[in-house]
């Protein structure tokens, strides 16, 4: 849990935030503003206030600078707005962020000493205990939705008072970010090209479900695993947005299987998804296949066979390979379609593909390829490099370049290779092959255990060669 000091005196350091002048010059927007902190804190405060982004409540901001004696709560309520909120952020000091909260402007600035360093705004690490106590002060006076959240999501992040640890509380705020997304679901119901509306309501989800789940609030996580089950299962398949919606909303179910098995036969999750798909492909067959491979992830967890998922997949990227005129791009989607009908077994399709691969490869003429090094070794190599022209003589560099320590060992070679087959989408997607300068096909690797040797191989080039060379 992070721990938080005293501030040492009322007010805010000129880095902290910059005044609310400054930042409206920034964001050169329009403003209705109070001319009192007091009638701010009034105007959003009340139940009857209907703002439900940032801009609504900053706008009401009175305007003041460092000098005004409500500037400090001033800018602690700017920030109350702009400080990012999810789970999904840790507490990293290098990259600005504490647990759950995160700035909303990152860059570079000159300080005193007229070094560049990194600057985020709102700073959040510097938060400080009053800071919260204030946002728990506010959280409880408020009786408007929206304000009242993101003072309560400031208060369950930042875990500095009882009052932040207690279940009451992680309840009541759960529940009126549930009320919340709700209200952006509605508004995601009118459509429309540029409506994104659904984005917001899965944010909002996403943290009342985890607020949920992480303090064990049974009854309810079950009303709201619900309401997912009846979104998903009653989405408009038809909708322009069809595969944000039944992506996200079956990914969360699939992340969460244990919990869903019990409330949803997840075979309907799949026939829907599909249904989607092949709705989607008429006008983005990415798209299908993503949604294709959510599908195969549910049978995986399941244990279930998805050959007839693979299959599908692999008709999905040879119609791909008819719709386009590039020959490489066609290529490489033919190549796709070639692996997964080999894994899905149809030999008709694998002898149509192979045909239809040959043809195509020989109306392609390849340059020579040139493969850059990883950016870590090439950081790794150029350091050690410096370090050994810094301490040694002539005779001391060639001493050094022909030692064994610039050459890896077989073990460090292969949890290398295993590190970057792990990160890597080829054994997901793709036949890998390997080819000449000339651009011939001299071995292919299709199998898991070849690809896991074709990636020890790599690695090996990568210590070896350059060593040899020099």
């Amino acid at each position: 849990m992070p721990t938080y000091r005293k501030r040492d005196k009322a007010g805010i350091s000129d880095h902290f935030v910059p005044t609310i002048n400054q930042k409206r010059k920034i964001e050169n927007k329009k403003t209705n503003n109070m001319e009192t902190l007091l009638d701010y804190y009034s105007a959003v405060d009340q139940s009857g206030f209907n703002g439900i982004t940032d801009d609504d409540v900053i706008s009401l901001l009175p305007q003041c600078d460092s000098e005004h004696p409500d500037f400090a709560f001033g800018a602690r309520e700017w920030m109350a707005f702009k400080i990012r909120k999810s789970f999904d952020y840790k507490d990293d000091s290098d990259k600005g962020t504490i647990y759950g909260l995160s700035w909303m402007t990152a860059g570079k600035r000159t300080n005193e000493a007229g070094e560049e360093i990194d600057f985020y705004l709102p700073d959040v690490r510097e938060l400080k205990q009053d800071d919260f106590e204030y946002y728990e002060n506010r959280y409880k006076v408020s009786s408007s939705l929206f304000p009242k959240i993101e003072y309560g999501l400031l208060v369950y992040f930042g875990q500095a008072t009882p009052f932040s640890k207690r279940n009451d509380f992680k309840s009541e705020l759960g529940l009126k970010v549930t009320e919340l997304a709700n209200i952006y679901w509605g508004k995601s119901l009118e459509g429309g090209e540029h409506n994104h509306n659904f984005q917001h309501y899965f944010r909002y989800l996403t943290l009342a479900f985890n607020i949920f789940q992480r303090a064990r609030l049974t009854a309810e996580l079950d009303t709201l695993c619900s309401e997912v089950i009846h979104k998903h299962a009653n989405w408009n398949i038809h909708r322009g947005d069809s595969l944000r919606g039944v992506l996200d909303l079956s990914n969360l179910m699939t992340e969460n299987y244990s919990l869903f098995r019990s409330k949803i036969d997840f075979n309907d999750i799949v026939a829907k998804n599909l249904g989607a798909a092949n709705e989607l492909q008429k006008t983005y067959t990415w798209g299908a296949i993503y949604i294709v491979d959510q599908c195969i992830s549910i049978r995986n967890k399941q244990n279930v066979d998805c050959k007839d998922l693979i299959h599908y997949k692999a008709e999905l990227f040879e119609k791909m390979a008819g719709e386009r005129t590039e020959k490489l791009v066609c290529l490489t989607f033919i190549e796709s379609a070639l692996r997964l009908y080999k894994i899905a077994k149809d030999s008709v399709k694998v002898a149509e593909m192979e045909t239809a691969y040959m043809a195509t490869r020989s109306q392609i003429t390849l340059n020579t390829e040139f493969t850059e090094f990883p950016p870590e070794y090439v950081k790794e190599v150029t350091n050690m490099i410096n370090e050994i022209i810094k301490t040694s003589d002539e005779s001391g560099i060639l001493s050094e370049l022909m030692d064994t320590r610039w050459f890896k060992t077989t073990e460090q070679i292969e949890s290398q290779a295993e590190i970057t087959r792990n990160g890597s989408i080829i054994q997901l997607i793709a036949t890998t092959v390997i080819k000449d300068k000339f651009g011939n096909t001299v071995d292919k690797y299709i199998t898991d255990e070849e690809i896991k040797e074709m990636f020890f191989w790599q690695e090996y080039g990568f210590s070896y060669q350059p060593q040899i060379r020099s």
